[in-house]
């Protein structure tokens, strides 16, 4: 279970059919590497059929009428047939559910067939930086250019189904990645998350996985700035080959190879290595940091052997006295479910850099990227009124707490007048003269009973404002993508404004009080993302 003061973190990797996850703990002391899983799923999570299933459904679901009133009696439904579609989802989920993955933050790798990289010189980027901290980035007109040079025309002009990230050198030369399609990890943990928890998954980063793999090397490693490594990832289907110089990008190269046998394989690799050596120019291979799958130790003597010239070789590594800013190391846990070997911390580097990064997203080592979508990094941020916001809050606390003040007095003075008549009619049974004087202070009873029912009146609709706050709360939160922007609220209304990605939301929004009105919807676009803007007026519940 959580600690009070632990942060956890987990990193999601998959690579074609395996799926292998990293649970890192952050406590006051130090990072730990607590848990380490894989599994081989027995089917992809989105087989081609279920997709083209999916999209179907997405589209019948898009499909929302005009608000507006409907004959139920032509309504009909029609039942249509279904096919049984294996997936890999039960594995996947199995895996997920093995791990406290409500607990921590998430972080995942992107599919490699959905993005495009693009290098750039300094030509380029000339004139299109600008200084933020320790990193450079592109100004407004650098986005723009950045934009012609990777994008579709048709992508230009829809804004859609992209996302676009970059990284600048310090000499000033650029890799920038267009990542096109949604990922089937985020989606598959988004249902995961609707069936089995009501507590909401926390996404952190989605990544390329030669940033992930730069990222640990950055922070595991002390380079020289002019000084060449070779990280060389060999992982089932995933096998490239990344140069960097001190702590920069230099080239990336894929590395195919049709033979399983790892003597085989090896000899590949050491050939393709040479090969782009060659082409390049360059002596990359002064250190070889090995990661993935193929990283046994007669792997290892393999490679030692062959760079044998110049070159030093070694298994990633895991830096334990290396710290951060926050002066924390990051430690192997001794309590973990399986034994955690040199060989593991390489085979699963991916998913210990994403998790770690998620717990250290302002570390320097770690590049700046993600490409989580806008809209569900959105929905994570705390609920959030603009500055008319505060004052309409305000001042409803004003009366609340200067009614509730009144009141008391009130009552107070309700409380006494009554001991006072009490007092004063065992009186009167010995003296007529009191009978005049109880008279008047029962007027005085009735003058301030009256007084309290109209204060009653004056405070009642500021009073129910914490009660309107709460249901609107529990309403969003059964919606997906439905959140409010703006609050205003006049004598005898109140209206709300904001955002939707469901159309069908807003008329289930607009039944949450009485005299629920829809006033407006406007259709819009943010950043790919169709949106519907509305505004509804209501009536006091209480009125």
């Amino acid at each position: 279970m959580k600690k009070k003061n632990e942060r956890v973190a987990f990193g999601i990797f998959k690579d074609g059919l395996s799926v292998k996850i990293a649970q890192l703990i952050e406590d006051e002391n130090s990072i730990k590497i607590v848990n380490l899983k894989e599994t081989i799923l027995s089917y992809p999570l989105y087989p081609k059929e279920l997709a083209e299933q999916e999209q179907k459904a997405l589209n019948e679901d898009l499909e929302i009428p005009e608000i507006e009133e409907t004959d139920e009696e032509n309504m009909g439904f029609e039942a249509e047939e279904t096919t049984t579609i294996l997936s890999g989802m039960p594995d996947f989920q199995k895996l997920v559910l093995s791990f406290p993955i409500e607990q921590g933050i998430i972080s995942l790798n992107a599919d490699d067939n959905q993005i495009s990289y693009h290098q750039f010189d300094a030509k380029f980027t000339s004139g299109k930086l600008m200084k933020r901290g320790d990193r450079f980035i592109l100004n407004k007109e650098g986005l723009k250019a950045l934009q012609l040079a990777v994008l579709t025309k048709e992508e230009i002009k829809t804004k859609k189904g992209y996302k676009i990230n970059y990284i600048v050198n310090s000499d000033k030369t650029m890799l920038a990645w267009v990542y096109r399609g949604e990922s089937e990890m985020l989606k598959a943990l988004q249902q995961i998350n609707q069936t089995i928890t009501k507590k909401k998954f926390h996404f952190g980063f989605l990544d390329p996985n030669e940033i992930s793999l730069m990222n640990i090397v950055r922070r595991n490693y002390n380079f020289e700035k002019d000084e060449y490594s070779l990280i060389l990832y060999i992982g089932i289907d995933y096998k490239v080959g990344i140069v960097m110089q001190g702590k920069d990008h230099v080239k990336t190269f894929p590395i195919i190879i049709t033979d399983s046998k790892p003597a085989n394989m090896r000899r590949a690799i050491f050939s393709k290595v040479t090969l782009e050596q060659d082409l390049s120019h360059i002596h990359f291979t002064q250190n070889i940091i090995l990661a993935g799958e193929y990283i046994k130790d007669e792997d290892v003597a393999y490679f030692v052997l062959k760079f044998s010239y110049r070159s030093k070789v070694t298994r990633l590594e895991i830096n334990t006295d290396k710290t951060g800013k926050s002066g924390k190391p990051i430690e192997i846990s001794k309590n973990s479910e399986g034994e955690i070997t040199s060989e593991s911390i390489a085979r699963f580097a991916i998913p210990i850099s994403l998790a770690w990064k998620s717990l250290r997203p302002k570390d320097k080592n770690f590049y700046n990227t993600n490409l989580i979508p806008e809209i569900i990094l959105l929905r994570q941020k705390p609920f959030k009124i603009d500055w008319h916001g505060y004052v309409i809050l305000a001042t409803i606390f004003y009366f609340a707490y200067s009614g509730t003040i009144s009141n008391m007095r009130v009552k107070h003075k309700i409380r006494k007048t009554i001991e006072e008549r009490k007092k004063i009619e065992q009186e009167i049974k010995s003296s007529n003269e009191l009978k005049t004087k109880l008279e008047a202070i029962k007027k005085d009873l009735s003058a301030l009973e009256l007084t309290n029912k109209k204060l009653k009146s004056f405070i009642g609709n500021k009073n129910q404002w914490s009660d309107i706050l709460k249901t609107l709360s529990t309403v969003l939160s059964t919606m997906r993508y439905t959140w409010i922007q703006n609050l205003e609220s006049a004598p005898t209304y109140f209206e709300v404004e904001g955002f939707s990605t469901n159309k069908k939301s807003i008329i289930k929004l607009s039944e949450t009080f009485p005299k629920g009105t829809i006033k407006e919807i406007r259709k819009m676009e943010n950043n790919g993302v169709l949106l519907w803007n509305f505004k509804i007026k209501f009536g006091y519940p209480n009125k």
